[in-house]
């Protein structure tokens, strides 16, 4: 019975030691971004990241809060003042100014911008992205090229024929 037990007590140590040796952070509290913040911009953060007024990490996931946010890769929840992920952003972004080169998820703010792919919502008075797959909402909406819908005052896909329209444009 002894034996038993002593299997999977070891197994769990063995898969724990890779585990203990992952740095990463449950918290992030940036004052001044890189210099001035509780963990390296490295280390990744997976957890609650306030951003009071500046935070960057390579990676985080989880709920980001505050005014200025820096990350190469986020996924999770981030309600910013200004945000800029400087590769994918999965989630809810709603920031003022919220900025990805791709994103899967939704992005809402007055001025969302996404460099790459959008694959899901964009939504905000201004929304611009490069590739748009899926739903724009916005007084101008702008996309680069277009396979959903664009619903705004004014609608332009720059790769289709340079034109715009109002109130609604679908694109497959």
């Amino acid at each position: 019975m002894k034996t038993n037990r002593l299997i999977p007590l070891t197994l769990a140590a063995l898969l724990a030691v890779p585990l203990l040796s992952l740095a990463l952070s449950p918290i992030q509290i940036g004052l001044a971004g890189p210099d001035g913040q509780l963990v390296p911009v490295e280390e990744p953060v997976c957890g609650l990241r306030l951003n009071l007024p500046f935070s960057e990490n390579d990676f985080a996931a989880g709920l980001d809060l505050g005014i200025f946010s820096l990350a190469s890769t986020f996924t999770g929840i981030q309600f910013d003042l200004f945000a800029w992920t400087e590769q994918t952003f999965t989630g809810l972004g709603l920031a003022f100014f919220h900025s990805a080169v791709d994103l899967n998820g939704i992005q809402l703010g007055f001025f969302p911008t996404t460099e790459g792919t959008l694959s899901g919502v964009q939504f905000g008075a201004f929304p611009k992205a490069a590739d748009m797959r899926g739903l724009q909402m916005g007084v101008v909406t702008r996309a680069d090229s277009l396979r959903g819908i664009q619903i705004g005052i004014i609608n332009i896909v720059s790769s289709a024929d340079l034109s715009w329209t109002p109130l609604l444009r679908i694109s497959w």
